[in-house]
């Protein structure tokens, strides 16, 4: 802390403390600032006041790093700067989190209701979906302005990723179908599902849209030439997300009865385990780190596992308190896991996991600031 200091360029730098590695460095007021350093530069002028903030993890465990905001999000996104989004269903809108500055915006999303699915879109702007109002709407992540398309009547888009054909491909919920949409025209094409409600349509190892029926617990493949093959997902329960994981089956939580499935996607054959021991509760979030290991978040004990793929269902389950009701789970480049927190404090949550030659425990930690 420095009091009375003339205007002027000043460097803050912190000191390393062992076992813990500097993750973030933010100051109010913006600075030049080096992480690798440790220092930041900062410029005052008169009468002003500037706080630095340092933020350590510690490596040896998974660290979760809440990102407060006001409004409760259902999904995240992270854009071609790294910056990460969610999408606000109660407010119509979506919030940005930048993460070089830690400031965090709400953007107002005119002509939609209840915006649910969020992706970064392959022309480099977001995209969400109007559930309330069988929308899609283009955000620029730069300016926040926003343009709205059709999905067409009685579709109740959902989720949306990336196809392998570089359109946008929703979840239609009640329409029991899959929206294709152009995003240079807006022009869509609708295509059945092939299962009953729709959920997290992911694109497969074998370049197929797969998708997961919640009513019907199925999943299907999707060829980009039309054709679908369903599979029964035997010993699940309303089944909602999917990744691909490192070894190159899909992943597929089961919210019901907690379970966790595998997916071949050469043969369509299933297996599943119920994670009951250690319990992720309500599992409404399933992702890929970048080493290829596969994570499960549990929405009803605010917890997180990561599955061990060589002998399942063993795997270590980590405490996400800190950021409550976890929903999706996105992996960004740096290889942090982004999910929505939407218990009592929102937040959009970063999970930092242990360094590669950590070993794995069940412990985890929180972050030190200064």
């Amino acid at each position: 802390t420095g009091i009375g200091l003339a205007p002027g360029a000043y460097t803050v730098t912190q000191r390393g403390q062992e076992g813990w590695d500097l993750h973030s460095l933010v100051c109010d007021h913006g600075a030049a600032v080096d992480l690798a350093g440790r220092t930041a530069t900062v410029t005052l002028v008169r009468h002003q006041h500037t706080t630095c903030t340092f933020t350590d993890v510690d490596r040896s465990t998974l660290t979760v790093v809440p990102h407060p905001i006001e409004h409760r999000p259902y999904e995240v996104a992270i854009d071609d700067d790294g910056n990460v989004w969610g999408s606000l269903p109660d407010d119509d809108a979506v919030v940005k989190y930048d993460r070089t500055t830690g400031a965090t915006t709400v953007v107002p999303l005119s002509g939609v209701d209840k915006p649910y699915g969020i992706v970064n879109g392959p022309d480099g702007n977001l995209w969400a979906t109007g559930w309330g109002n069988d929308t899609v709407v283009r955000i620029d992540p730069d300016t926040g302005a926003s343009t709205t398309f059709s999905t067409g009547a009685d579709t109740d888009p959902w989720d949306v990723t990336v196809g392998p054909d570089a359109k946008l491909w929703i979840a239609g919920r009640i329409c029991d179908c899959i929206i294709v949409v152009d995003p240079v025209t807006g022009r869509r094409t609708t295509r059945p599902a092939g299962v009953n409600d729709p959920f997290a349509p992911t694109v497969g190892p074998d370049g197929n849209v797969w998708v997961v029926g919640r009513l019907n617990d199925r999943i299907a493949r999707l060829e980009p030439d039309g054709g679908h093959t369903s599979f029964k997902l035997t010993g699940m329960d309303s089944p909602n997300d999917i990744t691909v994981g490192g070894d190159g089956n899909l992943w597929v939580a089961g919210y019901a009865n907690d379970s966790i499935g595998r997916v071949d996607p050469a043969t369509g054959e299933v297996t599943s385990w119920v994670l009951t021991d250690p319990l992720i509760n309500g599992p409404n979030g399933v992702g890929t780190d970048a080493a290829g290991n596969v994570w499960i978040a549990g929405e009803l004990n605010h917890r997180i596992g990561r599955i061990d793929l060589s002998a399942p269902p063993g795997l270590v389950r980590y405490d996400l308190s800190p950021i409550g009701r976890p929903l999706s789970l996105r992996t960004a480049a740096d290889g942090t896991l982004w999910t929505a927190g939407s218990g009592g404090a929102h937040a959009l949550g970063e999970i930092v996991l242990p360094a590669p030659d950590a070993g794995l425990s069940g412990a985890g930690a929180a972050p030190r600031r200064r």
